[in-house]
C-alpha cells in the first residue's frame, strides 16, 4: 500500500477557507431569501382561500340553479297526452320565445 501524500499547509488552508466562505455565503443567501419565500407563501395561501370560497359559491349556485331548473322544467313538461313513456322524465329547458298556442317544451 502506498503511504498518503503530504498536503501542503497552504492548500489545506485554502480548502478550509473556501469551505468556510461557502458556508457563510449560504447562510447570508438563506437569510436574504427566507422572508421573500414566506411572503410568497402567505400571498398564495390568501389566494387559495379566495379561490376555494369562489368555487364553493359557484358550486352552491350551480346546485341551486339545477334544483330550481329541474323543478320548473318538470312542472312545465307535464305532458297532456303522452306519446311515449319518456315524456314524464322530460327536463328540457322551456323555449324562450314560444309561439302563441305552441307548447312550452319541445318534447310535447
Amino acid at each position: 500500500m502506498i503511504p498518503p501524500v503530504q498536503v501542503s499547509p497552504l492548500i489545506k488552508f485554502t480548502r478550509y477557507s473556501a469551505l468556510l466562505m461557502g458556508m457563510i455565503y449560504g447562510k447570508k443567501r438563506y437569510d436574504y431569501l427566507k422572508p421573500i419565500a414566506e411572503e410568497e407563501r402567505r400571498v398564495e395561501a390568501e389566494e387559495k382561500k379566495k379561490r376555494e370560497e369562489l368555487e364553493r359559491i359557484a358550486k352552491e349556485l350551480a346546485e341551486g340553479n339545477r334544483a330550481h331548473y329541474l323543478s320548473s322544467a318538470a312542472a312545465l313538461c307535464a305532458p297532456k297526452v303522452p306519446s311515449h313513456g319518456l315524456q314524464a322524465l322530460c327536463v328540457h329547458r322551456p323555449v324562450a320565445r314560444a309561439r302563441k298556442g305552441s307548447p312550452s317544451c319541445p318534447c310535447v
